[in-house]
């Protein structure tokens, strides 16, 4: 040692020479492979624990050190556990940069890439079974790192993060949403219609975004929910009101999700942001830690910073007031303090809520089923919790040891009992259960609240007069309406704790009255007859059985006029508490019967029905129609309700736009109404000058329109859209011009088969403005989208020159009844064909990029086409399915058939083309055998509709072997495919499109 200048260790047993050599040459790689030694074992526990050892500031000797009485007596020192945890973070320093996650041959990867890393390895590698070894580490090591990274980005499923919308003047906030790829409902029992789910994002009591429809599979008692989308975006209303993702079957509420960091008071609690390139971007509220030098923190007015050297940047329209931070800033409220800390080597920490949310219509919004957990958790997903809570200005270690029930302001605290996070939360009792009654002869209307807690309950409605009768775990509240009052439509119901001095959680209940009831958004009975479909937000139905007994209620949508064959039908079951429905719930279905009518004024009529009629009303497209009022020359017009009653506008006309129909690239006209006096309207509108020419003429509602009136085409002067016999219409525009129902019925069909063979054709201009600028109008009110939506070639090459998303292509779906399935394999190729070499021989972009484009394209389309669930691939490298091995249908199909059974034994199996399904299945020699499957007669359509949807994908039969008419296919098609979609509809559709592809590729 002292020939090298080294320095011998010592022990308490005196000098160790042996040690001092090992310590400066290393570990022997024999020792270390040897699995009696423990040295391997120690390394691969550091790397198991590595990121945990992070998380908790723990140093990774302390876990090397575990595993040290497996050493060689002579290896037992600290700097032996140095050196193996020096060699786990190398491990993980090398790992983590270069992602070695998923890499078979990890060293020979850093030799490629990064081939200094021997030299910075704590061992020599010369040995070929030291290399091995190491290896060996590697690849755990990335194993670690992407275990690692799905955890990370689980964490952040159900979050959201928040950008300032414009400059911060301006106030506004707009959410960044996460999702998880999929959420399981647990169903305790309960039995499902329907595997189809409506999914809706509310901002507290509020619908901020439709999500659509997505399909559950059901797994013994829980349903698995493919959801649509993973990324959202919108706009902050009432940003301190927390974002909740719900789940809705037949229009009942199945559950809702808590997006987490949704809640931002900015106007009780600073709130910090930090500019990131373009975006500024919100960190957190009250106390915050930035890895950013300089913050931007907004201050409510009440609130006082305490660092006199900083300059206020800006005042807000919100009287919110802006500074840049750049040091320790401590900002204060009355008893309360917010510490902001830019430069830390630590970033800011989100607060998440982890409990089971209350099922009830409450305030405070956000009410949980017992106290919910408080979690911290910060950049890289770590989880700590609070140093303490304040709850309602009391102090509190532990949760656990505050027992209570109401409502209550909860102050997450840090180290310096600074405020790090503030929440709102109500908290009822985990075993609640409340049942309503309606009233009989001998008893009035009560609600029975049970719960092994004692309870204080009040009801807060001065139009009732409530008789309160408390036993042992329950409470009867019997409700009589004063008799100087009109009976509330809600039960208001305060539920408090009697020990604590908390505010009350406030439930509010369908008042229980017998039948069915229309609620407004407002909580109000609706009683008018007519109603558009963009009024039916927050609409509620609520359907009350009679007392003490279980009923049965049938809701149906008809369409008007089909005969009752476009009809969509369900039933609930009621038992001593009413059942509330979402009618919003129901948009895709008013929708899908909608669409599949011509006829833009279609009614659709709204039933509720016991052993007798309750509730009828009726659902339309729009609100209001334009009706002249000097034909022929019609020049003037009025606004007009279903009932051909003038609109009265008053000061706040409907906004009335003019499109030129073949040209809707240039800015629309806007129509005046005339006006008597300031602001006092007629509702009177003339068709202005620029309007008698160069028609014909779109007149349609602006988006923000008080009005959603039915578009109408105004044509100032009918001769000039006579089309000669000797013109041929070569473009959209001129087909939009010139047609005419009667006249010039289909001058679109030429043009969309030239379409459809050339990527680079100018009418797709005309449909991506369309798209681009007049989204707001329904697509049936234009006939461009009309035809296309009947031209299987030109839609398949849409998708790709349109730029189709998953939102349009259900738009699609539900406003033209457009059948996915009906696009050919080959036809999709074809598409995909032009679409590369198109753009290869345009722009000179390598064909097989633009394939992958494609196939981009496809997958994030998979959920509305379901062919390219299974063959996106295959379409898109353009060399036709790919061989695989098909499933035996005779041995799959009824297994599947019977899984189905067993899980929708208390569905409502659908009938729709009952008789077309039997006698088109009866003609297919190869699937007939389907036919004498063990099953009854009303499930053949379910089981029939995949291997026909799978015939037509393959290009085998035509939906014109089908006699129904073309509206009721469409209609039933939809029904009956929504029908146990995941479960048998796309396994089913796919092993037939799949063993048809094989026998014609073999043929």
């Amino acid at each position: 040692m002292a020939f090298w200048n080294r320095p011998v260790r010592y022990r308490t047993h005196g000098a160790d020479y042996l040690g001092s050599l090992f310590a400066e040459g290393g570990l022997p790689w024999k020792l270390i492979q040897n699995d009696s030694h423990g040295f391997g074992r120690a390394v691969k526990a550091g790397l198991r624990r590595y990121h945990q050892c992070r998380s908790e500031g723990r140093d990774l000797v302390q876990v090397i050190r575990e595993y040290s009485g497996y050493f060689p007596q002579s290896f037992q020192t600290d700097e032996k556990c140095q050196l193996l945890a020096s060699i786990v973070e190398t491990l993980m320093m090398l790992a983590e940069p270069h992602d070695l996650s998923g890499k078979d041959d990890p060293a020979g990867y850093l030799n490629l890439h990064y081939p200094q890393w021997r030299a910075e390895f704590p061992l020599p590698l010369e040995e070929d079974n030291g290399y091995t070894l190491v290896n060996e580490w590697l690849r755990d090591a990335g194993v670690r790192l992407a275990e690692r990274k799905r955890s990370e980005a689980m964490a952040r499923y159900f979050t959201c993060e928040h950008l300032l919308d414009g400059r911060p003047e301006r106030g506004r906030l707009l959410a960044e949403v996460t999702l998880a790829p999929s959420l399981q409902l647990k169903l305790d029992g309960r039995k499902l219609g329907s595997t189809r789910i409506e999914l809706a994002l509310y901002e507290g009591e509020q619908l901020v975004l439709k999500l659509g429809a997505a399909y559950g599979r059901l797994e013994r008692d829980a349903l698995e929910i493919k959801l649509p989308a993973q990324a959202l975006q919108c706009r902050r209303r009432s940003p301190e009101n927390p974002l909740l993702l719900t789940c809705w079957c037949a229009g009942e509420k199945l559950h809702s999700v808590t997006i987490q960091s949704s809640e931002v008071d900015w106007h009780q609690l600073p709130t910090t942001f930090v500019e990131d390139d373009d975006d500024i971007r919100l960190v957190g509220t009250a106390s915050v830690r930035s890895e950013a030098s300089s913050v931007l923190v907004r201050i409510p007015p009440h609130l006082q910073i305490q660092n006199p050297s900083v300059s206020l940047d800006t005042t807000d329209s919100e009287g919110g007031r802006w500074y840049r931070i750049e040091g320790h800033t401590v900002i204060t409220d009355q008893g309360s303090s917010y510490i902001i800390e830019p430069g830390c080597s630590t970033g800011a920490e989100r607060v998440e809520l982890l409990g089971v949310l209350s099922p009830y219509d409450t305030l405070p919004v956000a009410t949980w089923l017992g106290w919910p957990g408080f979690a911290l958790r910060n950049s890289a997903s770590d989880e700590k919790q609070p140093q303490a809570l304040r709850i309602d200005n009391r102090l509190v270690s532990q949760l656990n040891g505050h027992a209570g029930i109401g409502s209550f302001r909860v102050d997450l605290l840090g180290e310096e009992r600074q405020v790090v996070a503030r929440r709102k939360v109500g908290v009822l009792p985990r075993d609640l259960s409340i049942s309503a009654m309606s009233a009989s002869s001998m008893t009035p209307a009560r609600v029975l609240i049970k719960s092994s807690y004692v309870l204080d309950v009040a009801v807060l409605n001065d139009s009732l007069r409530a008789d309160i009768r408390k036993e042992p775990g329950a409470v009867t509240v019997f409700l009589v309406p004063d008799e100087c009052h009109r009976r509330p439509e809600r039960v208001l119901l305060r539920i408090s704790d009697p020990d604590t001095h908390a505010d009350g959680v406030v439930i509010r209940l369908p008042y229980p009255e017998e039948g069915a009831l229309l609620l407004g958004p407002d909580g109000k009975l609706f009683e008018e007859q007519h109603l558009n479909i963009g009024r039916i937000l927050g609409m509620t139905l609520v359907m009350t059985p009679a007392p003490s007994a279980r009923q049965p209620f049938h809701l149906s949508l008809e369409l008007m006029g089909s005969g009752g064959a476009l009809r969509r039908h369900y039933t609930y079951d009621a038992a001593n508490a009413s059942v509330q429905i979402s009618l919003f719930s129901f948009y895709d279905d008013l929708q899908s019967l909608f669409s599949s009518s011509a006829e833009q004024d279609a009614l659709v009529r709204v039933r509720v029905e016991t052993s007798r009629q309750l509730k009828q009303f009726y659902i339309r497209r729009y609100d209001a129609s334009i009706r002249f009022t000097n034909p022929p020359l019609r020049t003037f017009f009025e606004l007009a309700d279903q009932n051909g009653h003038s609109l009265d506008l008053g000061a706040k006309p409907a906004t009335v736009l003019a499109m030129q129909v073949d040209s809707p690239e240039t800015s629309p006209v806007e129509l005046q109404p005339q006006v008597v006096m300031e602001s006092i309207c007629t509702g009177i509108f003339e068709m202005p000058e620029r309007l008698q020419k160069d028609g014909p003429w779109l007149l349609y509602p602006a988006a923000d329109s008080k009005r959603f009136f039915r578009p109408v085409i105004y044509v100032p002067d009918p001769a000039s859209l006579v089309l000669d016999e000797d013109k041929e219409v070569t473009t959209l525009q001129s087909a939009a011009r010139y047609f005419h129902p009667r006249l010039s019925p289909d001058p679109f069909d030429a043009v969309l088969e030239k379409m459809a063979g050339n990527f680079m054709h100018s009418s797709w201009l005309y449909l991506a403005e369309l798209k681009k600028c007049y989204e707001h109008i329904p697509l049936s009110a234009l006939e461009a989208w009309k035809h296309l939506a009947r031209h299987p070639r030109a839609m398949a090459l849409a998708v790709f020159r349109l730029e189709m998303d998953s939102h349009f292509a259900t738009r699609l779906v539900q406003e033209l009844a457009v059948i996915w399935e009906r696009i050919t394999v080959s036809q999709w190729m074809k598409a995909v064909d032009i679409y590369a070499e198109s753009l290869s021989s345009q722009f000179g972009i390598p064909a097989e990029q633009i394939r992958q484009r494609a196939e981009h394209r496809m997958e994030l389309l998979a959920n509305q086409v379901p062919a390219f669930r299974y063959l996106a691939a295959s379409i898109g490298s353009g060399k036709g399915a790919a061989q695989t091995s098909s499933m035996p249908l005779k041995a799959v199909i009824p297994v599947w058939l019977q899984q189905m059974r067993l899980q929708q034994e208390d569905a409502q199996w659908p009938v729709n083309l009952n008789e077309s399904l039997i006698r088109w299945l009866k003609r297919q020699d190869d699937y007939a055998w389907m036919l004498s499957l063990p099953m009854p007669g009303f499930m053949l359509p379910v089981c029939i509709i995949p291997v026909l949807s799978a015939f037509i994908t393959a290009g085998c039969t035509d939906l014109s072997e089908l006699t129904d008419d073309d509206a009721e296919l469409r209609f039933g098609i939809r029904v009956l495919t929504d029908f146990d979609r995941n479960g048998w509809y796309e396994p089913v559709y796919s092993a037939v499109l799949s063993e048809l592809l094989k026998t014609s590729r073999n043929h």
